[in-house]
């Protein structure tokens, strides 16, 4: 396998835009498979799906970690998503609440939706959890 592949994704779940729910989740199930026989973790993007994606952890016991790519929600999601076990990345707009409900080890932060240097975004998070 290429070493420069670290994980699997973005896939996941948007209620906003693309296929259906079914839909969704079939391709997403290939995913995780696919997740689980590389040995990678699964990059996941969620728009107002988090039940469906937080039942589907549950069921499915993964061993690869899971993170939540571009996470913007509120700070208890946040909080539901970090006990369950899932990582939690942050880019330049999210919650303010949200860096103290999530524990350090599952925390991360990423540049994916700004220009912003990855720099900033971390010193955002860290002023916030200084504070």
């Amino acid at each position: 396998m290429d070493e420069r592949i670290v994980a699997i994704g973005e896939c996941g779940f948007d209620a906003l835009r693309g296929a259906d729910e079914e839909t969704q989740t079939r391709i997403f199930m290939l995913h995780v498979r696919l997740s689980e026989r590389l040995g990678k973790p699964l990059v996941i993007h969620c728009v107002k799906r988090y039940g469906l994606l937080m039942k589907l952890h549950s069921e499915l016991h993964p061993r690869q970690p899971w993170l939540i790519h571009g996470f913007t929600g509120k700070p208890e999601l946040a909080r539901q998503l970090a006990l369950q076990g899932f990582l939690i990345s942050l880019g330049e707009r999210f919650n303010a609440g949200v860096p103290a409900v999530v524990p350090a080890n599952q925390l991360y932060a990423e540049t994916d939706t700004s220009q912003v240097a990855i720099e900033l975004i971390i010193d955002k998070i860290e002023n916030i959890l200084r504070n």
